[in-house]
């Protein structure tokens, strides 16, 4: 009998170090553990983060944490490897006197496998070690553990004029997805004119900002939640996961960019349409693109997408998630618009 279910917790770095997995694979994680299937299970939590990071999100009771250990865990590409992850199990379950082969690894992410459509199978690994391998984003929502029920936000404590959170990202990862340069005074022009406050979030340190401004100040993922949910009504941005956060919060989101699967497969990217959906508490509404660079993005097309996505936010706040296909901006006809969130909702 498997004692345990493995919750692997972790980040792809490009120098190959594991580090502290990002907002969504986070929360998808933590949806994933509440599934019902997992009620009665004991969770080992491996992870290469603090738990001040996770606490609140992810289950971390005195007991149930282990750090991973070693640098050998991702390789260059940002892949798993295989054995020396079954290296650290091994000892994890000898210290803990408990059998672990053979158990569920539940992960965002094994490397080795990095072609849709990630089903679920048994592998084996080093030690003689086998487990039963649960991608949580699965997009087979007879077996993903991701389309049991929506994440439930935090409670609403203060009561506020109207205010959005704009989401920014500027990462040396990936740059050709960071928030173009013409973005911030669009929203600010949008905002100004619609009546709206802007607090700006995510990657923002070291600007010059004339708006209020959070950026986290090392606070854990929940605390951010808690922040965005007391502090905002809604949130837009790019494709990001600070509007991962802003979702989980459970407030309207219109996410410019954003695309389904992987990158390296335009035409597929439909993949896994569905793996944010449960975070869809409120109305979230993304804009996929036609190039996978936010600054080769139709500014008409996102500028046209934010006016109409505040002008008819009392109408949003309904869980849906809806992805409009490229070329299309979200209607300030009401009709129109309510059209669109029903025909290409995912």
């Amino acid at each position: 009998m498997v004692d345990a279910i493995i919750a692997l917790h972790l980040e792809y770095k490009a120098n190959g170090l594991p580090g502290k997995s990002g907002p969504g694979d986070t929360l998808r994680l933590a949806h994933a553990l509440r599934h019902p299937d997992y009620e009665n299970s004991k969770v080992i939590l491996v992870t290469t983060a603090e738990k001040s990071y996770f606490e609140g999100v992810l289950p971390c009771e005195d007991g149930n944490i282990e750090m991973l250990e070693g640098t050998k865990t991702c390789n260059v590409a940002g892949q798993l490897n295989l054995d020396d992850l079954s290296e650290n199990l091994h000892k994890i379950g000898e210290k803990r006197k408990i059998k672990l082969n053979g158990a569920t690894i539940i992960h965002a992410h094994i490397g080795k496998e990095l072609k849709p459509p990630f089903k679920e199978y048994v592998f084996n690994l080093a030690n003689g070690f086998k487990a039963f391998r649960q991608r949580i984003d699965s997009s087979n929502p007879k077996t993903s553990k991701m389309f049991w029920g929506r994440w439930k936000p935090p409670g609403r404590n203060k009561a506020r004029k109207k205010v959005i959170a704009v989401s920014l990202r500027k990462l040396n990862t990936a740059p050709e997805l960071n928030t173009p340069d013409w973005f911030e005074d669009a929203i600010r022009g949008i905002a100004k004119n619609a009546g709206w406050e802007v607090l700006l979030f995510g990657d923002v340190s070291g600007g010059q900002h004339r708006e209020n401004v959070y950026n986290y100040n090392g606070d854990g993922l929940w605390t951010q939640i808690v922040h965005l949910r007391e502090n905002a009504d809604c949130a837009l941005g790019w494709n990001s996961g600070g509007l991962d956060l802003a979702a989980a919060a459970g407030m309207p989101v219109l996410r410019i960019g954003e695309f389904q699967g992987s990158k390296l497969v335009p035409q597929d990217w439909r993949w896994g349409a569905k793996y944010n959906s449960f975070l869809a508490s409120a109305t979230n509404i993304g804009l996929a693109p036609s190039d996978m660079r936010a600054d080769m993005f139709c500014r008409d097309i996102a500028t046209n997408s934010m006016r109409a996505f505040l002008k008819h936010i009392k109408k949003l706040s309904g869980p849906k998630h809806v992805v409009l296909p490229p070329g299309k901006a979200l209607s300030e006809d009401w009709k129109i618009a309510e059209s669109q969130l029903s025909k290409y909702t995912i």
